[in-house]
Order: structure tokens, then C-alpha cells, then sequence
């Protein structure tokens, strides 16, 4: 574990945890713990194969969970990453803190693009949930639907390095295409 910004997280700041494709976000809470809303496991990003009732795989439940610092991030180089300060105002640290741990153990629907931990952790640091990836899945999804069908397969799979990957493959694979059809109007 090592931060990338060297600075020790203060109560209520957002941690950003590289997962390949995708970053899990948690929010210190102080004495070495983060809470943070996690599918299967510590820090883990990978959907369950149950979904939700109605077949959604983009939906299905999560757990709330405090856990170490240490414990969630492993050998990642996670940083402390509070995006929105500069347009919104935090909250009270103790306002912050007291709402996390009030939700450890709760059991809230997960959905990639519209409640995913990002949004989680937005809302308790800011009281509005945003999330940047979630808005960036939706754009691969509608502008280019095999690259987003990869990233979602993927992503919800919890294959992060996989689904960088793929995507690369895809995006080669485009623009190969895409030099054959010049060619062929050039000939």
C-alpha cells in the first residue's frame, strides 16, 4: 500500500483505488479505516452472478463495509482524491463520518452507472452523488457499443486489466477497419 500523493487521509476524504479499467472509491473515516460500498469482498468491484431479481446484471446488491485502509487498497497506489472540492462545498468531517458509519452493514442496489461506490462516497464527502466513470461507461456504451459491451462485461466481472485490454483490441481493430474502407475509396 502506498499513497501516491504521500499526504496522510484526514476523516472524510475520498480515497481513489486503481482497479484497471475501473476505480473503487472509499472514504476514511480515521484511525486507519475507510468505509466503502463493495460488491464481493474487500474493495472488490466484481459483480455478483446473481444481479437483481429482474435479470439486470448492472444491478445488484452491495455491502457497506469499514474496513482497513490497508486491507482494501493492498499493493495498489491508491491517493486521496476529494474531485469535487473545488466546485462543492464538503461537508463537516464529523457530519461525514457519523453518516458512513452509520451505513456500515446496510445493503444498498449497486448499478454501474447510477449508484456505483464512486457516487457512494460522493454523496456522504458533498451530500450529492456524482461519479465520473459512471458518466464514461454510459458514453462508451452509446457512442461505440462493442467497445462499451467489453467495458461493461468486463468492468462488471471485476476484470479491470482485461477490460483495458479488450478495449485496446477493439479501438485496433476500428481503426484498422477503418484504413481498409479509405483504402478501397482511394483505389
Amino acid at each position: 500500500m502506498s499513497p501516491v500523493n504521500q499526504k496522510d487521509p484526514q476523516p472524510g476524504d475520498l480515497i481513489e483505488i486503481p482497479r484497471g479499467l475501473i476505480k473503487h472509491w472509499a472514504l476514511y473515516v480515521g484511525d486507519g479505516f475507510v468505509v466503502h460500498k463493495t460488491l464481493n469482498g474487500s474493495g472488490a468491484t466484481s459483480s455478483s452472478s446473481s444481479g437483481s431479481s429482474s435479470g439486470n446484471v448492472l444491478i445488484t446488491k452491495a455491502m457497506v463495509k469499514k474496513e482497513k485502509l490497508k486491507a482494501v487498497v493492498g499493493d495498489a497506489k491508491w491517493r486521496i482524491k476529494n474531485l469535487m472540492d473545488g466546485r462543492c462545498r464538503p461537508r463537516d468531517a464529523k457530519v461525514i463520518v457519523a453518516e458512513a458509519l452509520r451505513l456500515v452493514g446496510s445493503e444498498p442496489l449497486y448499478h454501474l452507472f447510477f449508484n456505483n461506490c464512486e457516487h457512494f462516497a460522493t454523496r456522504l464527502r458533498y451530500g450529492i452523488s456524482r461519479s465520473r466513470q459512471g458518466f464514461i461507461g454510459m458514453i462508451h456504451v452509446l457512442l461505440n457499443p462493442v467497445a462499451g459491451i467489453a467495458y461493461l462485461g468486463l468492468a462488471i466481472a471485476g476484470l479491470g486489466s482485461l477490460a483495458s485490454e479488450a478495449m485496446t483490441k477493439v479501438a485496433d481493430k476500428a481503426k484498422l477497419k477503418s484504413k481498409q474502407k479509405s483504402k478501397l475509396l482511394t483505389i
